[in-house]
């Protein structure tokens, strides 16, 4: 969630990624299946057909000089070990007609929806698509959608909060509390494809506005969950790599989301080398109370300050990696996932000494939580609607 709406990102005008085609190559006896995840219009076909034909010439060539019906096969598994990653990176995670949809809108308030915890408003801006709450007046946009680049962060914040990634011994199952409309479930769903993500979102009339309007869609590894986060994680024995938090109502997170003993429910729910990762807003007393409390708990925390009023804290149980280990993961996470957004950039944003933004902070507890008051000192109000 993020307090002012970021300045309009530039689209993207690359070729299409390849979906929901079935390539079918039969050598002698055997048949060896491509797939290729959804497609978007004629120009994803024509890519499609040159893939094909191109796969069937290289074949027919290595027929006629291979002698045996063995290397052939190891050649065309090469092939399509080759063309897996961007394959892969296609699960269809969204209806792409709903935003092709809203991309032919005109500019100006598309959706009002009011819920028992947020109005609810969806806003389209050249090709960008915003969901903002407001609340006794206030406006706070909660997520942006780059209706052109799919792949494409608008938000500082969700940008740096990928660092997080870094982090896991391993990342194979990751939680997120709160939803907004999406934008960093989708983004590490497409570009990990291999990972599970389930987000549990406590407003269900959010899920299904991101749905309708901005073309979420559940699939097998990614899950969205109509339900508060702390029941789910009391409910739900099951351990996570990454917990992800992002849960705010207005210009703050709900208090039983803060305190100490929320922390260590989260610590219970993390695998041996797991990391947290939360969303929190600098400048007021509760910034420092959140970095004081998460540090009762956590032995290791970092904090990546975004520059533009947020900073991403993780925490975990495990011993922080080192600057040039941090380096090292990054590039190899890099490497592997192609994230539009490099890791390299967002580690720059690595403080020094974090433990020393708790020193003006209280420990919030279950039985001592005045967030309203720590959230009010030293805060500016975000504009008026």
């Amino acid at each position: 969630m993020q307090l002012k709406k970021s300045a309009i990102s530039c689209g993207y005008d690359g070729p299409p990624v390849l979906r929901d085609v079935d390539l079918t190559i039969r050598l002698d006896s055997s048949i060896v299946m491509l797939g290729t995840g959804g497609l978007i219009g004629t120009k994803a076909i024509t890519y499609s057909l040159g893939l094909a034909g191109l796969l069937c010439g290289v074949i027919l060539m290595a027929l006629s000089r291979l002698a045996s019906r063995r290397a052939a096969m190891l050649l065309m598994a090469g092939l399509i070990a080759t063309s897996a990653a961007p394959a892969a990176r296609a699960d269809k995670l969204f209806e792409e007609s709903v935003r092709a949809d809203m991309l032919k809108r005109p500019d100006g308030r598309v959706a009002h929806v009011e819920s028992e915890y947020n109005d609810i408003y969806v806003t389209k801006r050249r090709g960008e698509l915003t969901m903002s709450f407001q609340l006794k007046g206030w406006d706070y946009t909660e997520s942006v959608t780059d209706l052109v680049d799919p792949d494409a962060l608008v938000l500082r914040y969700s940008q740096v909060m990928t660092v997080a990634t870094i982090y896991p011994s391993e990342l194979k199952k990751v939680l997120m509390l709160g939803l907004g409309a999406g934008s960093i479930s989708t983004y590490l769903g497409r570009f990990m494809p291999e990972v599970a993500i389930d987000v549990v979102e406590i407003d269900r009339r959010v899920i299904e506005v991101a749905k309708q309007y901005f073309g979420l869609r559940d699939t097998e590894r990614v899950r969205y969950l109509d339900g508060d986060g702390r029941v789910f994680l009391n409910r739900n024995k099951g351990l996570y790599d990454l917990i992800l938090l992002d849960a705010y109502r207005g210009g703050f997170v709900p208090f039983h989301l803060l305190t100490k003993e929320f922390y260590a429910l989260l610590k219970e729910r993390l695998t041996p080398g797991g990391v947290i990762a939360s969303n929190v807003h600098d400048g007021t007393k509760l910034y420092h109370s959140t970095v004081k409390t998460l540090g009762e708990v956590f032995p290791t925390l970092e904090l990546y300050p975004t520059g533009a009023g947020e900073v991403i804290a993780i925490a975990s149980m495990s011993p922080a990696p080192d600057k040039d280990a941090l380096a090292s993961r990054a590039a190899a996470l890099q490497e592997r996932y192609k994230f539009r957004h490099p890791l390299a950039d967002q580690l720059r944003r690595r403080m020094d000494n974090p433990r020393a933004q708790a020193a003006q902070g209280e420990l919030i507890t279950d039985d001592f939580a005045p967030v309203n008051l720590y959230d009010a000192i030293g805060r500016e109000r975000p504009k008026r609607k």
